[in-house]
């Protein structure tokens, strides 16, 4: 039972924000990753119903949507769970990789990466020992221990220090380590867009072939998600075989 309690603990804390800075991952905000900001007029996104309406509520705020604008094997079958339609949007790009990030994101919705990079976590771990004067093992459960003030106080400090480390040189580095620990079928890049603009939105269809999407077109449910799409103020721009996601910007 304590078990299940340290748990269920865990996955609370696990999208706050003083969780992740106490963990050593990497904070992407708009703010701290701004002198390495990049528009981008064309990039895609995969979702499903719930998350297509939750893109409406997002447009032109700095919540940040992971996007890629690369296809992959992985990408293609990976958007199965869930992923009904394509999205093409642009935004700002707070930060990108040729490969798939595999982030986390904050309550507020900002994305965070984990990363085994030295000049980072290595440096990251010496300084918070340093302003909590306890042991790299305790880091965690000494940040718990504070009140909210404390918390508020430690998170401010750890963006202050993360956006002294992340230099160009090192968000390079960074990127390197992303890639090399991508495997082979993912071979997508991903980018973190804020500010976004939702251009169209096609249907994915989970058919092979245009026969077999002719058949199956009546009872598959497009004509009400066609109309989700157009109640939300999206322009429908038709059908795509999930099989050709992969091959996006390729």
């Amino acid at each position: 039972m304590i078990r299940e309690i340290l748990e269920y603990i865990k996955q609370v804390d696990s999208r706050k924000e003083w969780a992740m800075a106490s963990q050593m991952m990497i904070p992407l905000t708009p703010s701290i990753m701004k002198e390495f900001e990049e528009k981008i007029e064309t990039a895609y996104h995969i979702t499903g119903d719930h998350g297509l309406q939750g893109l409406k509520k997002i447009q032109g705020k700095k919540n940040q949507l992971a996007s890629f604008t690369k296809g992959s094997q992985g990408i293609s079958n990976g958007a199965k769970s869930g992923g009904s339609y394509l999205v093409t949007l642009s935004g700002t790009s707070s930060f990108k990789a040729e490969g798939d990030i595999n982030s986390s994101v904050s309550r507020n919705g900002y994305r965070w990466v984990t990363t085994s990079v030295v000049g980072f976590y290595g440096k990251m771990i010496n300084k918070s020992k340093e302003y909590l004067n306890c042991g790299s093992q305790s880091i965690m459960d000494e940040v718990r221990r504070l009140d909210g003030k404390g918390k508020a106080k430690y998170i401010k400090w750890y963006f202050d220090e993360a956006k002294k480390l992340l230099t160009k040189p090192l968000i390079k580095k960074i990127q390197q380590d992303i890639l090399s620990s991508t495997p082979r079928n993912w071979d997508n890049n991903e980018l973190f867009l804020y500010n976004i603009k939702v251009k169209e939105v096609k249907i994915i269809a989970d058919v092979q072939n245009d026969t077999d999407f002719a058949i199956s077109k009546d009872f598959m449910g497009y004509d009400e998600a066609e109309e989700m799409i157009t109640d939300l103020g999206f322009k429908f721009s038709g059908f795509i075989y999930r099989k050709e996601i992969k091959l996006i910007g390729k």
